[in-house]
């Protein structure tokens, strides 16, 4: 299953026990993956990502439930031409009964190629306990920012 985001961005979905009516899955990993291509085109990525090669951030915020653990990974990956790429992740796995407080997951990446075509950020998240039903780690407010502090323009 396909769908557009705001501002051009590509959303995929994994359809094995998708619920469509609340965008939950209701067993297993949801997965949405995130495409940034057309953004890219609208900043003219030949001279931005090409030439002055910013420093590109992402972030979200997660929790579990405080009564059942869960785990939670987000990948960046900076396509280049020729299947070439940059890959950076992290992990994150809360215990049960240990609270369920937000926190902030984040990479940056500031060392790739020059020919840069496409940002893919990907997040997974489940239960350590498999139960049936959406229980695991909850993931908002996403970003994939092109950070110009360190760019002379």
């Amino acid at each position: 299953m396909l769908r557009m985001g705001n501002g051009g961005a590509l959303r995929q979905v994994n359809t094995n026990d998708y619920d469509s009516e609340n965008g939950l899955s209701l067993n297993g990993y949801h997965m949405p993956l995130e495409i940034i291509g057309e953004i890219l085109q609208k900043l003219n990525p030949q001279d931005l990502l090409t030439t002055r090669l910013p420093n590109i951030y992402v972030s979200e915020w997660v929790a579990a439930r405080s009564d059942c653990g869960a785990c939670y990974a987000m990948t960046v990956k900076i396509l280049c031409k020729g299947d070439r790429f940059v890959e950076k992740s992290i992990t994150h796995r809360e215990e049960q009964w240990l609270g369920s407080a937000w926190s902030k997951k984040e990479i940056i990446i500031e060392d790739y190629p020059d020919d840069v075509e496409t940002i893919v950020f990907e997040h997974c998240a489940q239960d350590t306990q498999f139960w049936k039903g959406h229980y695991g780690m909850k993931m908002a407010g996403a970003v994939v920012k092109v950070l110009l502090d360190n760019v002379k323009l």
